[in-house]
């Protein structure tokens, strides 16, 4: 369940790469759909081809089970799943309306239904869908959940924060409320951020995004020492998490410790090639150490991972004119 919520919050940040036209159903060939398979076999194909980025053949196998057996919730899912995976979000909104329609007591289904109305910004429509979820469970975590994350789009803090709230007394373990709510607490620099953070930890020890948040509010809260000794941790645990280097980074640049700052943005870069931010804070290191030179060609490598990177290509004009 945790990662599902967490894919709602990625999914928002990619609408701009969703199509909303309503495209003629995807094909394939007769030969292909392979008929005479069984719809365990085509359900595992599908999946397969899932894994793989294969999506249009994926919708056609998924298509072909819901011809034989069109009363699996959970097939109309994968099938919605699929499509908007492959950048057709309304054909994907209508399977999910459809199969709502069918399956109108299923709460998961209905559900589903109100994530893919809420990652659409059809957040109206998504409250409604809640709504119609409580008439028949009042006591389902996963529905107050959906309405604070919505709250949050719309800018009602205290609103989602009561919805997390009653969504954790409903279920202790609902590690996804206690993430928002310890997000929603640091920007308000509550420390009651602190325990939900830790609560998440006690749910899910892995959750390494928790721990980063806790040492981001210390970090944030002028907790310094405190900030330093998580971050080193979560390397420690997980060798490959770039930003936790990079933020370690940050402290020492804002001390001055400049050889230090300059040793985490280094690591940051290695463990992501591709890090322009990491890159742009070397060129910035590289500056108050009085080496020009290199700090402009730090700020171009960060330009050349990222082209709309303003204060980069500020940095770099600056000391063009400069050397």
């Amino acid at each position: 369940m945790l990662s599902m919520k967490y894919a709602i919050v990625i999914l928002v940040g990619l609408l701009s790469l969703v199509s909303c036209d309503v495209d003629k159903e995807e094909s394939s060939s007769k030969s292909d759909l392979a008929t005479d398979l069984s719809v365990a076999e085509l359900m595992q194909r599908a999946e397969q081809y899932v894994r793989v980025g294969e999506y249009e053949r994926a919708i056609s196998d998924y298509t072909a089970v819901l011809q034989v057996d069109s009363l699996r919730p959970e097939v109309y899912h994968s099938l919605a799943d699929a499509r908007m995976d492959y950048y057709k979000s309304r054909a994907a909104l209508e399977t999910m309306l459809d199969a709502a329609e069918r399956f109108p007591t299923d709460l998961h289904t209905q559900i589903k239904l109100s994530e893919y109305q809420y990652i659409l910004k059809q957040y109206d429509e998504s409250l409604k869908t809640i709504d119609n979820i409580l008439t028949i469970d009042p006591e389902y975590a996963e529905a107050y959940f959906m309405y604070g994350m919505i709250y949050m789009e719309q800018g009602n803090a205290d609103a989602a924060i009561k919805s997390f709230q009653r969504a954790t007394e409903i279920d202790s373990d609902h590690a996804d409320s206690w993430m928002m709510l310890g997000n929603l607490y640091s920007d308000q620099k509550n420390d009651l951020a602190l325990q939900c953070y830790d609560n998440v930890v006690s749910i899910n020890p892995e959750s390494v995004e928790a721990l980063h948040n806790k040492a981001f509010y210390f970090q944030n809260t002028d907790r310094i020492a405190q900030a330093k000794q998580l971050y080193r941790e979560i390397n420690e645990q997980n060798p490959q998490y770039t930003d936790a280097y990079f933020n370690t980074g940050i402290l020492y640049l804002e001390q001055d410790s400049l050889e230090q700052a300059l040793q985490h943005f280094e690591i940051a870069t290695k463990t992501d090639p591709q890090y322009a931010m990491g890159y742009y804070y070397k060129g910035v290191t590289y500056e108050k150490m009085g080496d020009p030179r290199t700090a402009l060609a730090m700020y171009r490598q960060a330009l050349q991972f990222r082209p709309d990177f303003v204060r980069a290509q500020e940095a770099a004009d600056y000391l063009e004119s400069k050397i």
